[in-house]
């Protein structure tokens, strides 16, 4: 499982290069064993960017079945630009429009479509005719 920030300033969102990761991607990480979701991406952040941040609900959730991985979205707000210094494994940092970001792999161009989907109107369910 995964836990991955938002982190927004002025309609533009912080992108990391990572060592391990190809092209931009969003601050955050695994979760730890014995860890809760908003607990690690505010360790993950904080190691990545030096950013002291708060976690908030989740805001969007992403499943990728092909490997059995989950990842919790949390959205972050900034009042003002804040210094951003990058460690660990980040080595650059950038602000970017949400539709602008240049070259994300592919497990954040999942979580992209999915922060989009939760900006749109929910579908509920419904309970269907029985089968009888």
């Amino acid at each position: 499982m995964g836990a991955v920030a938002l982190i927004e300033y002025d309609g533009r969102i912080l992108a990391l290069r990572q060592d391990h990761r190809t092209g931009w991607s969003l601050p955050g990480g695994l979760v730890d064993k014995g860890e809760q979701p908003d607990e690690a991406v505010v360790r993950e952040v904080a190691e990545e960017t030096g950013l002291r941040v708060t976690a908030g609900d989740v805001f969007a959730c992403v499943v990728d079945p092909d490997v059995r991985h989950i990842d919790m979205i949390y959205r972050v707000r900034c009042d003002t630009e804040p210094e951003v210094a990058v460690a660990s494994e980040a080595r650059a940092a950038s602000w970017f429009a949400v539709h602008e970001l240049p070259d994300p792999d592919k497990p954040t161009m999942r979580i992209l479509r999915a922060v989009e989907a939760a900006h749109s109107e929910r579908a509920p369910g419904r309970v269907l005719a029985s089968a009888s």
